[in-house]
């Protein structure tokens, strides 16, 4: 790894500090500018899967368009019918067979030669050379549908909380931007960008608080409290939705190496005269600590126990204004701050960069 580093250390990062400001922020933070549409993961949709793949028209089952699936209505009306089957394919999930001989007429029989075997056969001339004794049909392979890319902003829901669709108001009114935040939940709320963030692959679960509270006890709140949030004695109705996290990113990464002891991946130098803060949000696959350093090779230290051990993965030291990585490969969401906002703790939401450590 360390002469991988060496040999992409001709970047050289650390050299923005040399650049002015708002030409690393055009180049380096795109994020100030909008996210064109990205293209997705690679999925199956079996919804959408055309029943004939050698004819999107579909094949001539019948005289009706799409009775039985598949149909393209241009099979003749009356006379004799087609052969059952014909034209129609079959979706497996998963078989296997065993070798078995049949006679002439395709019943299974204990006799006869390799010819009359139901399995392919290679023959010179009259003579068979080879047989198929067994075959194995594997299952499909099933991928689920996903709702967001990684760092792509997570929109209130369109439906109320009985899952009807809203009709008359945004989903930006009738829900409040900031979730129900119940501890380790796999997305971010940021408050500078008043927005939520998917920060980490896989299924996650956001709950929805509505905007509007009720002042009187709900009927069902006894039989189901966790349906409401109450706050100072008003109920907030609640709905929890549940989203598939791509770890394909929404924009590209920007790569960093790893800096400390023996790794000599280049720092990337983050200049204060534009930036105020930098936000990294750790994940479960990301956490802001390991429970031991990463020792290269090579590496001795004059004391083995009891000495300071570096156990963080990727972190802004202030007063260097440097970002610096180590101990974990991964992907991470960065969040760019500006100047604090007056009378607020929050600050300006700058831009969100993708970090990648590979």
């Amino acid at each position: 790894m360390k002469d991988r580093i060496r040999a992409r250390g001709t970047l050289r990062i650390g050299r923005l500090r040399f650049i002015d400001a708002s030409l690393l922020v055009a180049a380096w933070m795109m994020t100030l500018l909008p996210v064109a549409a990205q293209q997705g993961p690679i999925e199956i949709r079996q919804d959408r899967t055309t029943v004939n793949l050698q004819s999107y028209q579909g094949v001539p089952l019948s005289s009706t368009v799409g009775n039985p699936p598949g149909s393209d209505g241009s099979a003749p009306s009356g006379g004799a019918a087609p052969t059952p089957g014909q034209y129609q394919g079959w979706q497996h999930y998963g078989a296997s067979s065993a070798t078995r001989l049949v006679d002439g007429n395709g019943a299974v029989t204990t006799g006869g030669g390799a010819k009359q075997n139901a399995y392919p056969t290679l023959s010179n001339g009259d003579q068979v050379v080879a047989q198929l004794q067994r075959a194995t049909v594997g299952a499909p392979f099933l991928a689920r549908t996903v709702s967001f890319l990684f760092g792509s902003v997570i929109g209130p829901p369109d439906t109320d909380e009985n899952g009807n669709k809203l009709a008359g108001i945004t989903s930006t009114s009738y829900w409040q931007r900031q979730p129900n935040d119940a501890g380790e939940v796999g997305y971010y709320y940021s408050p500078h960008a008043q927005l939520v963030f998917a920060v980490q692959a896989g299924p996650i679960d956001v709950t929805w608080v509505k905007a509007q509270a009720s002042l009187e006890k709900p009927a069902d709140f006894d039989a189901d409290p966790s349906k409401y949030k109450v706050v100072a004695g008003s109920y907030f109705p609640l709905l929890k939705k549940r989203y598939l996290v791509s770890g394909s990113p929404v924009k590209k990464p920007r790569n960093i190496y790893w800096t400390e002891r023996s790794f000599d991946g280049p720092f990337v130098t983050i200049p204060k005269s534009r930036i105020g803060a930098v936000h990294f949000v750790y994940h479960k696959g990301m956490p802001e600590r390991m429970a031991k350093e990463v020792e290269g090779i090579g590496d001795s230290f004059i004391i083995d126990n009891g000495r300071f051990e570096e156990t963080r993965t990727i972190w802004y030291e202030s007063d260097r204004n440097q970002i610096r990585a180590f101990n974990r490969e991964g992907r991470i969401f960065m969040e760019i701050l500006g100047d604090p906002i007056e009378g607020s703790t929050r600050r300006v939401h700058l831009g969100f960069e993708i970090t990648s450590i590979p």
